[in-house]
């Protein structure tokens, strides 16, 4: 549940910051650092500082930075800029929980991906529910609701790339995730996941006819560098302590230690 709190969060972050402003190429750079935000936090629970998968994440988030940025014109601050910030915490922390859960847990991919899911569309719904009642009260939330049928029926066919994006794009890319944490570890999907807009613009290269350009050459070489400096660069994992372990490792004070000697 606090995997798909956090990614919930962080989607409706995204939405909100894409309303109030925020290009997608600025979404884009800022969901990147989703990859440094997990490795901090890895480094900083094993008391370890990781410099292969930092350097690795540092140089996802220059790709991502040149690939996104370098062809957009220029930056102009937005009001949604500082909530996008929160973008990247929510996703890092959630693959951070989330490989801690699937070591635990390796069996539960498939229970693991639908209640993400689930907590998603809560959170998306929820978000939905009181922008709308925010704007016009119980009427415009049912005004909403009530339209979306007639929404996706629209002549622009809106059905088959939603259920493409929702079937492949997040449930077997979710359930992939699941299953890639029983094996690895969290900062190194997030590094994947980080390399999204190479893809992206991979894909747009493919099937959309778009022209590849010398920033995004530059752009996904660094994205491979930094998941190529993630393999070869890698260092020994040393096991998170429970607060129950660091509790019962730490000395205890003399008087009960006496105790014990007395018992």
């Amino acid at each position: 549940m606090k995997v798909g709190a956090c990614y919930g969060a962080g989607y409706v972050a995204m939405f909100l910051a894409l309303g109030l402003g925020t290009t997608a190429a600025k979404t884009s750079f800022f969901g990147s650092l989703q990859a440094v935000v997990c490795a901090g936090i890895t480094c900083i629970l094993a008391r370890q500082l990781k410099i292969g998968t930092l350097a690795a994440a540092a140089l996802a988030v220059t790709g991502v930075g040149v690939l996104e940025l370098a062809g957009s014109g220029p930056l102009e601050l937005a009001p949604g800029d500082l909530i996008c910030s929160l973008v990247p915490l929510s996703f890092g922390a959630g693959w951070f929980i989330l490989g801690k859960t699937m070591k635990d847990y390796p069996e539960d991919a498939l229970p693991s991906t639908a209640l993400q899911l689930a907590l998603i569309c809560l959170a998306c719904l929820g978000w939905t529910g009181a922008s709308s009642f925010h704007q016009g009260g119980l009427e415009a939330v049912a005004a909403v609701f009530a339209q979306l049928p007639s929404l996706l029926l629209t002549p622009k066919n809106l059905l088959p790339p939603l259920l493409f994006s929702a079937l492949v794009g997040n449930v077997l890319t979710m359930w992939l995730a699941n299953e890639a944490l029983r094996r690895v570890k969290g900062a190194d999907v997030a590094l994947i996941a980080a390399s999204e807009p190479l893809w992206a613009a991979l894909a747009g290269i493919a099937f959309l006819g778009d022209v590849l350009h010398p920033h995004e050459v530059v752009g996904g070489a660094l994205l491979i560098a930094a998941v190529v400096c993630n393999e070869l660069w890698a260092e020994e994992e040393l096991p998170l302590e429970s607060p129950a372990r660091r509790r019962e490792s730490r000395p205890r004070p003399l008087v009960q230690m006496a105790a014990m000697k007395d018992k």
